[in-house]
């Protein structure tokens, strides 16, 4: 309905500004960039291609999901170097359809935790176990 008064629009209704939304995401990317880090949007709320296209500046890298059907949908569409924000249960991470699909990076800070993954057989070969120890709280 682009050109339409707003009061043509059925309620609820979302309205945005594109033009704002671009110069938000591009001032991001700068900031980050002069930072030295690398700037990783997060996908949940507005859930686009069109906002995802510009957050990443066409990139198509470097996003953040909340769930597998996101990362499936943005995937499918080109998007790569996905991060799954939640913790991802091992009936989940063995699921032929979550190896087949992705690249899993598996992190744990907690050894007794991560025992229950290395006493698993992984039905891939893509599968990286990545453990990060810490000291154990002093009491």
């Amino acid at each position: 309905m682009e050109g339409e008064p707003v009061s043509a629009l059925f309620t609820p209704a979302l309205v945005v500004d594109v033009d704002k939304v671009k110069r938000n995401a591009q001032r991001m990317r700068e900031r980050c960039h002069k930072l030295g880090v690398q700037l990783r949007p997060h996908m949940k709320t507005h859930k686009t291609l069109e906002c995802a296209d510009i957050m990443t500046g066409g990139s198509r890298q470097c996003i953040v999901v909340s769930t597998l059907a996101e990362a499936s949908f943005y995937a499918d569409h080109g998007f790569d170097d996905i991060l799954y924000a939640y913790c991802l249960p091992l009936d989940k991470v063995l699921s032929n359809d979550t190896v087949t699909m992705f690249h899993i990076q598996l992190h744990c800070a907690h050894y007794s935790a991560m025992r229950k993954y290395f006493y698993t057989t992984f039905p891939c070969t893509s599968m990286y176990v990545v453990v990060t120890l810490h000291s154990p709280p002093l009491y």
